[in-house]
């Protein structure tokens, strides 16, 4: 067989795109969720028991930016495989040695109980993580620095 005879049937007996395709999904299905981008953050909440006694806390946090790979979809034609990733979903982690108690507002004496005051340091922090996702949505140049991360990793 001379030349190029044997580089067409080595074309034809080659991997075709679509078993390259199949291979490229199993590796991503594989890999799972891939974790691309993560950033240290500060928080800043207040803690309230009725209108006698105020504080505010800033918590320090980890935001760990992540792309599930299992849901990339896999695309080829012409030669090519296009991959398309799903967008990064930022995980808040508020690291309880982290926090400090920035100030505080007492009016009078406070007549509360211990368990009120622990009760409602305790709704700040449920509260906490939700506040943190709402403000984290507003910085949009952070999650495009998550998405061109992944990108480069893929």
């Amino acid at each position: 067989m001379d030349m190029p005879e044997a580089y067409n049937q080595g074309k034809e007996d080659g991997l075709s795109a679509t078993d390259t395709q199949t291979e490229l999904r199993g590796r991503l299905q594989e890999i799972g969720k891939l974790d691309v981008l993560a950033a240290n953050a500060k928080i800043h909440n207040v803690n309230k028991v009725g209108d006698k006694y105020a504080a505010l806390y800033e918590f320090g946090a980890d935001v760990i930016f992540s792309v599930d790979l299992s849901k990339a979809r896999v695309l080829s034609g012409d030669g090519s495989i296009e991959i398309y990733l799903p967008k990064p979903v930022a995980e808040i982690n508020v690291d309880s040695t982290r926090t400090k108690l920035v100030a505080v507002r007492q009016r009078g004496w406070f007549n509360g109980t211990t368990e009120d005051g622990l009760n409602e340091y305790l709704n700040t922090i449920d509260q906490l993580k939700d506040n943190a996702q709402k403000t984290l949505e507003n910085y949009e140049w952070l999650e495009n620095q998550a998405e061109e991360t992944a990108s480069g990793q893929v």
